[in-house]
């Protein structure tokens, strides 16, 4: 921002004026925030924190009977009291999360004021806004990130107000703010505590003037430390008198570190080459390219002001979002170490000097404040993690910038605090676009009572549909899971989940699936919520939960395909097979599957597929007392998105043994990647009764008029079997 008038653009001290402030800044962005605060929702991130809250405010203890993957709890128990205040809903959550983020911006201004001018502070204020948006989807939702984030910048704030006034009650303050942070998410809260209480702990040694001494230096450090085991212990205590400390140790520190030993997690974008198009970022855009983009612009957006970014001359032929992404993820980090650099020497020499010690340690709690945050900076180095760790280093890069600014000529100070203030407008009218179109785009209002947001129209029919089919909860609820990342459906439809998991991935606890086909049994669970749009790089459910997707694929049939477009979302509704008379299973009269066919498991059942293309024989004998063919046939679920091929015309011919000439018995098409309706099985029934208890050469086939290459696992006959008429 342009301060030309006050050329060195020194804070004035705080005051009452500040507390004012403070609470105006805190005001304009609920104020910002709430024209979208109820637009889109997240299946998997939002709904996973809600439905464990949800699950706690029903008596359940975190850790022992509802999983938490890697967070320790105390976000999960903030909500879970305020939902007993207000009900469970979307919409209550989301109010959470908009006054968080309006305390987090208060805060930041008050850290700010230890180095800038009120009028500096306010661009960073705007910037603050802007960064909202960008944000996305943090700080949209109520997440634990959001909640440990808030409380650890307000303890830095607090030590602010420690190194102004000298207040220990500050410091006492900070340090319980500091443990609700650590017992919120442990990466922000022990990252940012510690350099917090680092930089106390340096204090008294920048005064050249006074020995530090040894109280004089440990005690603010360790009253802010002693001070967060105030929460921390009653928090673990209370969880060992409740047997979950086992399940916490596995849960927040065992898995977490064997996940990350297992997976490929993205990491910072390679600097070079910077001016130029980089196929290796580009390869992983969908984790480094802003997220609110991506969602609104990236794709066609039909009445958006951008749309179709992917197609664009932008992207097809500069370099400029290469560029652009690459200075944005590798600016915190130029940022905090110039700083680092240029006030570490500064301070030295203010001490060499004799000078007093309150710019230095102004300087010294900025660094920490930003140093902490970046320290949390763990894989995976994505778009949404990077802006977690941003606004800190935003603050320090404007006083990095105002003190540029006072060493310039007066001409190029106000060219650049031209140019600094053109782009935080230019960003504040981006931002504002992207609300706009986001309120335009995202119009599908969930009207169940745990609804109250707007979801995006691919999402928002389906969410509509599945909880419908879910039905109303029982008293008690019978649970209803929704696998592998989607809780936000059960969260809708008022339903925990089985054995405790509302995610199925990759290093969960080796006892999980047990523990789920055992809660399945025993409440005789009878509908399951199954998405086939899965997380590519976290593996598959089939290959992340064997035994539970093979105890799913024996006892569980699809019952509703919840799908609205050929690119869009898919969702399976699954109920208990219920099949009165099974018959005799056409596999239990083959010794083997025929030559070029195989029986596989799929979404979920025992299938018999071959290539597209090929004719199936199977000789058989007819029973003479069930003499009817009864079997489904479709398109493997897990192709349904990417299809290549189709319409696929499916045929059964039979011809009694000896026999020249087939009969045509039945000739179906299925379109499953162009007609949404053609997604699921199709039941049918054969009448062979002129054929009953004579041998006859059954074939099976499917052509498609598309000859591009399919798996063999693409098409398949659900459960052939002769039964009665």
């Amino acid at each position: 921002m342009s301060d030309a008038p006050a050329a060195d653009g020194a804070p004035e001290p705080v005051d009452r004026i500040d507390v004012l402030i403070g609470l105006a800044v805190a005001t304009v962005a609920v104020a910002f925030q709430w024209p979208i605060h109820d637009r889109w929702l997240a299946l998997q991130d939002e709904g996973y924190i809600l439905a464990i809250a949800d699950d706690l405010s029903r008596g359940k203890v975190l850790y022992r009977d509802v999983t938490s993957d890697a967070p320790f709890p105390g976000a999960f128990y903030l909500l879970s009291w305020w939902f007993q205040l207000t009900g469970p809903s979307i919409e209550s959550s989301r109010i959470l999360a908009v006054g968080g983020f309006a305390l987090y911006t208060s805060a930041i201004y008050r850290i700010s004021r230890e180095l800038l001018s009120r009028r500096w502070c306010s661009g960073v204020v705007v910037a603050l806004l802007c960064y909202r948006v960008w944000a996305f989807p943090h700080w949209h939702i109520y997440s634990y990130s959001l909640v440990s984030a808030l409380f650890v910048t307000i303890a830095v704030a607090l030590g602010c107000e420690y190194r102004r006034t000298r207040g220990i009650p500050y410091l006492v303050l900070a340090g319980l703010c500091a443990g609700i942070g650590i017992m919120s998410k442990q990466n922000y809260g022990l990252a940012v505590t510690g350099a917090l209480g680092l930089a106390l702990l340096i204090f008294p040694w920048l005064d050249p003037k006074r020995p530090p001494g040894f109280l004089r230096t440990l005690v603010p450090g360790a009253t802010v430390g002693i001070s967060t085991l105030f929460v921390i212990v009653p928090v673990f205590a209370w969880l060992a008198s409740q047997g979950a400390l086992a399940d916490m140790y596995e849960q927040t520190w065992v898995f977490p570190f064997t996940l990350m030993s297992q997976l490929t997690f993205t990491e910072l974008p390679d600097p070079w080459p910077l001016f130029e198009q980089d196929a290796n970022l580009r390869a992983e855009i969908g984790s480094y390219f802003p997220a609110i983009l991506a969602t609104l612009w990236w794709y066609p957006c039909p009445g958006c002001f951008v749309s179709d970014m992917s197609r664009g001359p932008l992207w097809q032929n500069t370099a400029f979002w290469d560029v652009a992404l690459k200075l944005t993820y590798w600016a915190p980090l130029v940022a905090y170490f110039s700083a680092g650099a240029l006030w570490g020497a500064g301070i030295v020499r203010a001490r060499q000097r004799g000078d007093d010690p309150d710019e230095s340690e102004r300087r010294l709690l900025m660094l920490a404040f930003a140093g902490g945050f970046l320290i949390a900076f763990n894989k995976p180095r994505d778009w949404v993690h990077l802006m977690m760790v941003y606004p800190p280093c935003l603050a320090l890069g404007a006083v990095l910038l105002r003190d540029l600014m006072r060493v310039l000529p007066r001409p190029a100070r106000l060219a650049t605090g031209g140019v600094a203030t053109a782009g935080v407008i230019g960003t504040l009218a981006l931002s504002i676009l992207l609300m706009v179109d986001l309120r335009r785009r995202v119009d599908w209002p969930l009207e169940m009572p745990r609804g109250g947001v707007y979801a995006d129209p691919q999402n928002g029919p389906i969410l509509d549909e599945a909880v419908q089919w879910v039905g109303p909860s029982a008293a008690p609820p019978k649970p209803v899971p929704s696998w592998p990342v989607q809780p936000m459906i059960s969260f809708l439809a008022g339903r925990t989940t089985a054995g405790g998991y509302h995610v199925i991935w990759p290093s969960q606890s080796g006892s999980r699936d047990a523990r789920i086909i055992n809660d399945f049994e025993e409440q005789q669970i009878s509908r399951v919520i199954y998405s086939i749009s899965q997380f590519a790089h976290l593996g598959s459910f089939q290959e992340n939960a064997p035994d539970l997707y093979d105890y799913l694929v024996a006892n569980f049939e699809v019952d509703r395909v919840f799908s609205k477009e050929p690119n869009g979302p898919i969702v399976l509704g699954l109920r208990r097979e219920s099949r009165i008379d099974p018959g005799i299973a056409l596999k239990d009269q083959l010794d083997d599957p025929p030559r070029g066919a195989a029986w596989q498991s799929w979404p979920f059942e025992e299938v018999l597929t071959h290539p597209v293309g090929t004719d199936l024989r199977v000789p058989v004998v007819v029973p003479a007392d069930r003499p009817d063919l009864a079997f489904a046939y479709g398109v493997n679920a897990d192709r349904w998105l990417g299809l290549k091929g189709g319409p696929f015309t499916f045929r059964v011919e039979v011809a009694a043994d000896g026999a020249m000439a087939p009969r045509v018995l039945m000739e179906e098409i299925l379109d499953p990647a162009v007609d949404v309706g053609d997604r699921g099985w199709r039941d049918a029934r054969l009448d062979l009764k002129s054929f009953a208890g004579r041998p006859v050469v059954l074939t099976f086939s499917v052509h498609s008029e598309r000859p591009e290459p399919l798996p063999n696992s693409a098409v398949g006959w659900r459960a052939p079997a002769f039964v009665a008429p």
